[in-house]
């Protein structure tokens, strides 16, 4: 009982977060003068560091290649 209680908890904080962020960046795209939205901060900081696109590119590959090949396994 204990488990599923501590899932709903985490479920419920990740939904949080990340209402706050796409309120955030709607927030910023309409005052768009003034504030840059979160794919923008995002795009300013990989110029700098050039860590953040390999890290994307790391994690989405890790997503979809991982998928390919659990469909691939399902098939046979």
């Amino acid at each position: 009982m204990k488990k599923e209680k501590d899932r709903t908890t985490i479920m419920w904080i990740i939904i949080t977060v990340l209402l706050l962020l796409v309120g955030y960046d709607a927030w910023a795209c309409k005052d768009r003068n003034k504030r840059e939205t979160i794919s923008g901060m995002i795009t300013h900081a990989s110029e700098t560091y050039l860590l953040i696109p390999l890290i994307f590119g790391l994690l989405t590959g890790h997503f979809f290649w991982s998928q390919h090949f659990r469909n691939d396994r399902s098939r046979r």
